[in-house]
């Protein structure tokens, strides 16, 4: 039921979807996850009024569901009532006081009410939990840019800057891998490559060798002694010949 009603939320059919989560009420002993679920479905397609009754469903089942909680806490600000937001937020806070989100949806709830005191210390809550979410610093830093504190907005994202890159937030560790060597990196492969390289280089030689010696088959060839000259003109070859028999 949960899976059919997730497709029905991505298509975009929060009735469908609702219905599903619906139908799986007989089979869970948490109802209240189920109708905190369906608030979601229909706070995500702001069908408003739906998001209450659901919310609040949950919480009459669970006094101190905080996720349904600040549900609630979102309806009414998107209603305008950011005061009964601030309500919900904090009730939620009360319940669940270390949770990052919880305090970041409240600062956002104060600072829309005005009240810049409260809004910078749920702020500086979420960094004290939470200094490694990219979102908190800016939200943080845009928050104190348009309040005018300008050199504090710049030493914060300093700050931010500073911790995003601290070797304390990275598991730096040393490992060696071992790869298996492939054939034709491997030792094998290698005597082989020299064996091939030697063949080779005797074919070459071979082949220059009879290269040579059917060019000078061709040629007039002239011993004398244990060496031989070859003329590709007759004219020189007799000339030559003419000397050496002459001496």
């Amino acid at each position: 039921y949960v899976c059919i009603s997730n497709c029905y939320a991505e298509m975009h059919e929060p009735g469908k979807a609702a219905t599903a989560m619906l139908d799986a009420l007989p089979y869970t002993d948490s109802p209240e996850d189920v109708y905190y679920t369906i608030g979601t479905i229909y706070l995500d397609n702001n069908n408003i009024s739906a998001a209450i009754i659901y919310f609040q469903k949950a919480l009459d089942e669970d006094p101190y569901y905080s996720d349904a909680l600040r549900g609630m806490a979102s309806c009414c600000s998107r209603m305008g009532d950011t005061h009964t937001a601030i309500q919900y937020m904090e009730r939620a806070i009360t319940i669940m006081p270390n949770i990052p989100q919880y305090h970041f949806d409240a600062a956002h709830y104060y600072d829309q009410d005005g009240n810049f005191e409260d809004a910078e210390a749920h702020f500086q809550k979420v960094i004290d939990l939470d200094n490694t979410e990219d979102l908190y610093w800016t939200d943080y830093a845009i928050f104190l840019f348009y309040h005018q504190k300008y050199s504090e907005a710049i030493d914060l994202l300093q700050s931010g800057y500073d911790s995003a890159l601290s070797p304390d937030k990275f598991d730096m560790r040393t490992i060696e891998v071992e790869v298996p060597p492939y054939f034709l990196l491997s030792e094998n492969a290698i005597w082989l490559y020299m064996a091939l390289i030697v063949v080779i280089g005797l074919l070459a030689m071979y082949g220059r060798q009879h290269y040579l010696r059917k060019k000078i088959g061709k040629m007039k060839v002239l011993k004398m002694g244990p060496q031989e000259m070859a003329f590709t003109d007759q004219r020189d070859y007799d000339f030559v010949k003419a000397q050496y028999d002459w001496l």
